[in-house]
């Protein structure tokens, strides 16, 4: 399964959208995401963004509770996305 997540665009024909960091990670627990793509600002608060997602699946892929998905980024926030990637290499690295 394709997952993207973002609280305000239209998702992408072909993926399943999850609009907030808890639909996310419901999606993520079981183990079946092949493909992520993140938004940064899920309209949540600075402690449910899409780094929030990212620092879960980092635990969960080391644990072995969900296999490591293909990760890309779609925010338009620069700082943001060099962070998200930075961590998403240090995931696949692990």
């Amino acid at each position: 399964m394709k997952l993207y997540v973002d609280d305000t665009r239209l998702c992408p024909e072909g993926w399943t959208l999850a609009r907030t960091c808890e639909e996310a990670l419901e999606i993520l627990r079981a183990g079946q995401v092949t493909h992520l793509d993140l938004d940064w600002n899920l309209g949540q608060g600075r402690d449910r963004t899409g780094i929030s997602i990212l620092h879960w699946l980092e635990t969960a892929v080391r644990t072995r509770q969900v296999p490591l998905p293909e990760i890309s980024v779609h925010t338009a926030d620069a700082g943001a996305r060099r962070q998200m990637l930075e961590l998403a290499r240090q995931i696949g690295k692990g």
